[in-house]
Parts: C-alpha cells; structure tokens; sequence
C-alpha cells in the first residue's frame, strides 16, 4: 500500500485497481503466490469489487517483479536484494530497496509516506545518508545510486553526493561527477549524451589499430564467432571503418573485452 501511494503522489501512476496488466507470477512458486493473494484479500476485499481486486493482484506482480524478485541464490546470507524499513513508532512510513554485493551497495529503489517527507527533512536523502552508512557498516567501498539521466530533474540528486563519479558510456572510465556535468551542459546540452573521457594519443594511434582489429571477435549472425580477417575481402571493405572507429572510440582496453555485434 505505500509503494502503490508514494507511485500515485510522487509519479503520478494510476490506481491499482484501474491496472490493466495481466497476473504474471513469472517463476514465483506457488505457496508464495497464495500468500500474497491471501495478503492482498485479507487488506482489500472488503473495499474492492471482484475486477479490481483482480487489478489490485495484477499490480502486486508488477510490484513483485520490479523489487521483489532477485538473481541472488535462495541461500544467500551476506549478499542479495533486501528491503530496509523505516519506522516511527511501529508505522512503516519508508522501505529502501538494496542489492548488497560483493564489492559494493546498490540503491535499488525507495518509496514513502510522503506525508512524512518536507524540506526539513526529505525522506529520500535521509535515506540515501542511512545506506551509504550501512554501506560503510559493511566495510564495502562503492555505494552505487544507478543509471544518471543529466535531462531528468528528479535524478539529478544522484550527482549531489560527494565525492561521486559517473561512468563514460564510451570509454568505461569513471569520471568525478562535477566535470562529467559540465562536460555534459558542454558538449550535449540537447541530447544530454556524449563522451565523458577525450581519448588519449596512445587510444587512436594507427599502429595500435591495426595490432587490435583482428582480434576483436564479430558477431556476423553466424553459428560462431569471426574475426575481420575472416571475412571476404568486400566484407572486410565495409566492417574495417566500423572496427577502427570503435577502438579510437572505446580504447585498446574496453575493446579487448567486447564483442562487436554487426547484425
């Protein structure tokens, strides 16, 4: 109930009980899909009529799926998904939603009682301070806020922690946060996507190019990989501007470890 409400206030998601998504369970075994219905019966029957708690049951396995569900092995202890709970009193009035891994925390997702949340004290930030602690409580050395939209305000926050860094799309390097945005306001004020890194003498040098074109493995939609000089020669005619143009782009060091898909 406080995921669908924080959904409704903060971003403006429908009603529940309007959800015109199918029940999908997924790989949810069964006893725990008769709970949750048994859950969501016990909370909703009475107010609900027959299609929407139908609607109400379809949104619970949105909800499931999106911050319930984890890759993590059943018998994982010290890492895996975990929901934080913040009370007054007894009252749930915020969950955090963490993958602990093993070399760090990731901040998943978090909602709350938006009536608890004003300028004095901001729910999400004081949040946000809590798991960085418990990030350090962990002795884990990264505390990831994921994926920075420069163009979205309401994932701006993201860059307001210090010292943070933002991951160049191109290159895989890490850059301070601050030089990133300017970069960004720059470089690509419409588009808010570009480089993050100016690549290095030694990243377009010819002589490396051509040390590293033929070792890259292509994807070409065949039953294997090829490399470029596999290929015809008309074929290596059209691929090699792409090959090269990747390497100058990405670095000697990312480009050793992909695989570039051509179909």
């Amino acid at each position: 109930k406080l995921y669908f409400d924080y959904q409704q206030k903060v971003h403006n998601d429908p009603s529940p009980t309007l959800e015109e998504e199918k029940e999908d369970w997924g790989d949810v075994p069964h006893t725990f899909r008769e709970q949750a219905e048994a859950m969501l019966q016990a909370e909703y029957s009475e107010s609900l009529q027959e299609n929407q708690m139908k609607s109400m049951i379809a949104s619970y396995t949105s909800f499931f799926r999106f911050l319930v569900e984890t890759s993590f092995p059943d018998d994982s202890t010290n890492q895996g998904t975990f929901h934080q709970h913040y009370r007054i009193n007894g009252v749930l009035i915020a969950v955090g939603v963490i993958d602990v891994l093993p070399k760090g925390l990731s901040s998943v997702y978090a909602f709350y009682d938006t009536n608890f949340s004003h300028n004095i004290c901001p729910l999400g930030k004081f949040m946000i301070l809590k798991e960085i602690e418990y990030c350090k409580s962990l002795q884990l050395p990264y505390y990831y806020l994921g994926y920075y939209i420069h163009s979205c305000e309401k994932m701006r926050y993201k860059a307001d922690y210090a010292p943070s860094e933002l991951l160049c799309p191109e290159t895989n390097q890490w850059v301070p946060a601050e030089n990133a945005k300017a970069t960004i306001d720059s470089n690509s004020p419409d588009q808010n996507y570009c480089r993050l890194v100016e690549p290095s003498r030694s990243i377009v040098d010819e002589s490396l190019i051509q040390q590293l074109r033929n070792q890259i493995p292509l994807n070409v939609g065949a039953a294997s990989l090829v490399t470029l000089n596999l290929l015809r020669s008309h074929g290596q005619d059209i691929v090699q501007p792409l090959v090269d143009e990747f390497i100058s782009q990405v670095g000697s060091q990312v480009a050793k470890q992909c695989i570039i898909k051509l179909v």
